[in-house]
């Protein structure tokens, strides 16, 4: 059983908690603990601030970037390791249909 606490995952079944839905069950992902009472706080500083698309050039000049900011800070963490490695949501190949059937459901 899962629960959202404020952006945060909380796993009941073993306490541990994770900074996004995605990596649940992931041990190198996991920030801490709420049996022992832990939390990483450099996991945390990490997952939250190291990964800053604006030091991404690919990123800055996508147009699509003031709507997405980014991607997920944890794929931005995975690119540093495999170059190869996008932090683009799939949502980036379909926005354009996306936005014209919202704006479509507006009329």
């Amino acid at each position: 059983m899962e629960r959202f606490v404020n952006r945060f995952l909380i796993s009941f079944c073993l306490c541990f908690i994770y900074k996004c839905l995605e990596y649940l069950g992931c041990s190198q992902y996991k920030i801490g603990n709420l049996s022992e009472g832990t939390i990483s706080l450099s996991k945390l500083a990490s997952s939250i601030f190291d990964s800053d698309p604006f030091e991404d050039y690919k990123c800055i000049n996508c147009k699509y970037f003031p709507i997405c900011g980014g991607g997920c800070p944890l794929d931005r963490l995975k690119m540093r390791e495999d170059p190869g490695y996008s932090s683009c949501t799939c949502y980036k190949d379909n926005i354009d249909n996306i936005l014209e059937y919202l704006n479509y459901d507006n009329k």
